[in-house]
């Protein structure tokens, strides 16, 4: 036993009663390490005995903590599976026994309401959790986490026939997709209500440094780990060629194995009025005399028998036969996979056969496909576009046929009563960038764009707040395809200034060309590579920034529709596949006032746009928040090393404005208070650029093109009119002519 010293001859004893104060992160990080992020948790306001329908399906599906744990609040039922789970094909998280990756604690319900104390045999909890007046949760945390899920589940079947339970025959502690309690959160059940209040969870014991092997818990209770029943045994179309019944099992997607010989392990039909939703303890059986038995121990379904699961599967039969008509198809196969998208809510399929060559299909392969499909319909009816891709996988269907199904399915609507508002997460950077959308920061040349976007992106990738705002923290790879060597310098500088050091934070630097736009293109690969970076940093994608659009477009035409709208869908392309915001660094076109240039297809697509000019960001676009917000910045040099010639070498970080555009503090540079009108615009622009910069000299023509980035002048003007602002300047003293190159004066040398 892992704490044999911890244990008494009675758990009755345990007398840590206080409230203990635990965020639910917190207590997600302890039992989980370092995959808390990826818990599979749920929530909602709801009483969980008044759900039907629908609402069951929805509000029990949960999600992983780093997408739900907005609404894990104190007033909702809060829950986390005691397991992790894989992605299924679509890449999404579900809480299914066959996606089972790894079990982290048991859970023990309504111990000292039905459960005594002293059953557990001195085993002292990792955790206590009061779920509601006189009935608590005692979790043990195991010491490792357990992989293999039939061992998992010998121990609770165990436990459950050890006497574990009030009844002895309790589903709901069994499985390894149970839900347990949160320490945050309420029990929103009405007959748990106390002084007609919902009761608020109460954390009594909180000893996470208690853990448990699978042995340490079933030792005192003499339960064979290895004693697993068999599953996923071969499942043959002979299985129901004597009765409909387990065919229209598979067909509504509620078979999942073969138990032995007439017995078969089942989704129960009415799996949503479980507790918690748990889908185990259900099952189909030949009894003695040949009939078929309905049994399931869930205490919703407790006196449901054989003629209530016959009525809903003829039910089903009924609807099916009305939709397709009495005629029998050559194909049993087939005719199974066609009840299989009459059960996932495809109506009215008359004389189509999309399941052409079906009969070559593996059995598995016919109940994956029919719990996948009415898995898609209960809880996202709107994708149904997406059945091309399940038979794509497959490569066994009639093209034609399916694209015709599939394009009368993938436009639907909804009615008035039923539109709501969903569960929208927060933004990625609040009042500026939303999660997984799309966004063009864009300015003339070296205006300061990539230091910017390099300063919010690494923000992000601490998880600090960033210039008075918000951020969501998550994995950030940046693609430097225009300058990788000195943006390396940059982020060492960013590094040295916040006191950072070394330290591991979930950002990844791309110092090379990418092309995202022929069919030869590193779409795929950078898609690989960000989604690899991710996992490796232990963080999911959240931005992905391409610098520069032009670099990345390798030769297009920025001019050309057909070229832009290819970068917009490869930019569409990695956004959906990785769920992160993608940000590109663009450039202005000769006419500043007309916005970034190139092809209108970039601007239409994209969610937000940013604006760099005059040391000043001014978002001129957003699709879903307030746009026209403004943020002045401005560069400050650090020294981040030494060449071989013990020369130093510097790059620069974005600081709050020491000057703001407009806003010239005279104090420290009295040359500053003779100036008006656009002689002192362009003498603050030129300090900004010089601070920043620090070049030591320039041409005249590009002082002409600072002063048109800060809109002093307009590239059309004359080029007299740029001379007027250098003599003016010159005569000040705040610079020093000698043709062709302009120096900055130091306020103190004075010449």
């Amino acid at each position: 036993m892992a704490h044999q010293n911890e244990r008494s001859k009675s758990s009755a004893h345990v007398t840590d009663d206080e409230r203990i104060e635990l965020s639910n992160e917190d207590f997600l990080k302890a039992i989980f390490g370092g995959d808390y992020f990826r818990a599979h948790v749920c929530a909602f306001a709801e009483d969980p005995g008044t759900l039907d329908g629908q609402d069951k399906n929805h509000l029990w599906a949960g999600g992983p903590y780093r997408e739900k744990r907005r609404r894990l609040k104190p007033g909702n039922n809060t829950f986390f599976a005691v397991s992790t789970f894989s992605a299924d094909p679509e890449g999404r998280q579900r809480r299914r026994k066959h996606l089972h990756e790894a079990t982290y604690c048991v859970v023990i319900d309504d111990v000292r309401e039905k459960v005594d104390p002293a059953k557990l045999d001195g085993l002292l909890p990792s955790w206590r959790l009061s779920t509601s007046a006189g009935s608590e949760q005692w979790g043990y945390k195991l010491t490792t986490p357990e992989t293999n899920r039939g061992r998992v589940e010998a121990l609770l079947n165990g436990l459950v026939a050890a006497g574990i339970t009030e009844d002895g025959k309790d589903p709901g502690m069994k499985g390894v997709t149970r839900y347990v309690r949160l320490p945050v959160g309420s029990n929103m059940k009405a007959k748990r209500y106390v002084n007609g209040e919902p009761f608020r969870h109460v954390l009594r014991a909180w000893h996470p440094e208690r853990t448990y092997t699978l042995e340490d818990l079933a030792a005192p209770f003499d339960i064979d780990l290895d004693a697993v029943t068999e599953t996923g045994a071969t499942f043959t179309p002979a299985d129901w060629a004597g009765d409909p019944i387990p065919g229209a099992l598979a067909a509504m997607g509620l078979l999942k194995s073969k138990l032995g010989a007439g017995r078969y392990d089942i989704t129960c039909p009415w799996v949503g009025e479980h507790t918690g939703g748990a889908d185990s303890g259900s099952a189909v059986l030949t009894g003695p005399g040949g009939q078929l038995v309905y049994r399931c121990h869930h205490g919703h379904c407790h006196d449901r028998r054989w003629p209530d699961f016959q009525g809903h599967v003829m039910d089903e039969l009924d609807r099916a036969r009305d939709d397709t008509g009495d005629e029998v198809l050559e194909k049993p196969l087939a005719e199974l996979l066609r009840r299989v998208a009459l059960a996932a809510g495809w109506a009215d399929l008359g004389r189509l056969d999309p399941f052409e060559g079906a009969e070559g299909w593996e059995p598995g392969e016919v109940r994956s496909h029919a719990a996948e499909l009415a898995e898609l319909k209960r809880t996202e009816p709107g994708r149904f576009n997406e059945l091309r891709e399940h038979w794509d996988r497959s490569e066994t269907y009639s093209g034609k046929a399916l694209d015709k199904l599939v394009q009368r399915k993938r436009i639907y609507c909804v009615d008035f009563a039923d539109i709501e508002i969903g569960d929208e997460p927060p933004a990625l950077v609040e009042n500026w960038l939303e999660q997984a959308g799309r966004s063009v920061v864009y300015g003339s040349s070296n205006v300061g764009k990539s230091f910017f976007v390099l300063d919010l992106a690494l923000h992000v990738a601490l998880g600090r707040e960033w210039r008075g705002n918000q951020v969501e923290r998550g994995a950030v790879v940046y693609v430097a395809a225009e300058s990788g060597g000195s943006m390396a310098k940059r982020v060492v500088a960013f590094r040295e200034h916040h006191g950072i050091g070394r330290q591991s934070i979930p950002f990844a630097l791309v110092p090379c060309s990418v092309n995202l736009l022929d069919e030869k293109s590193d779409t795929e690969a950078l898609v690989e590579l960000i989604l690899e970076a991710g996992a490796r940093l232990g963080a999911e994608p959240a931005l992905v920034v391409i610098d520069t659009l032009a670099r990345a477009m390798a030769g297009g035409d920025e001019n050309s529709g057909k070229d832009m709208s290819a970068l917009v869908d490869s930019i569409d392309r990695i956004k959906g596949a990785t769920r992160a915001h993608v940000m590109v660094v663009h450039h202005t076109g000769k006419d500043r006032a007309k916005g970034a240039r190139g092809h209108s297809a970039l601007k239409a697509a994209i969610d937000t746009e940013i604006e760099i000019a005059n040391w000043e960001a001014e978002c001129h676009k957003q699709r879903d928040m307030v746009g026209g917000r403004k943020l002045p910045f401005q560069l400050d040099t650090i020294e981040v090393g030494f060449n071989t010639r013990g020369a130093p070498i510097t790059s620069c970080v974005v600081v709050e404005p020491h000057i703001r555009p407009g806003e010239v503090i005279f104090e420290d540079d009295p040359r500053f208070k003779g100036l008006t009108g656009k002689f002192l615009e362009a003498a603050v622009a030129l300090r900004f650029r010089w601070e920043s910069e620090q070049p030591g000299r320039i041409t005249f023509d590009t002082f002409k093109e600072w002063m048109v980035a800060a809109g002093v002048r307009k590239r059309e003007e004359p080029r007299q009119q740029f001379h007027k602002l250098k003599d003016r300047l010159r005569r000040a003293k705040i610079i020093a002519w000698t043709d062709p190159h302009i120096r900055y004066l130091s306020g103190e040398s004075g010449n």
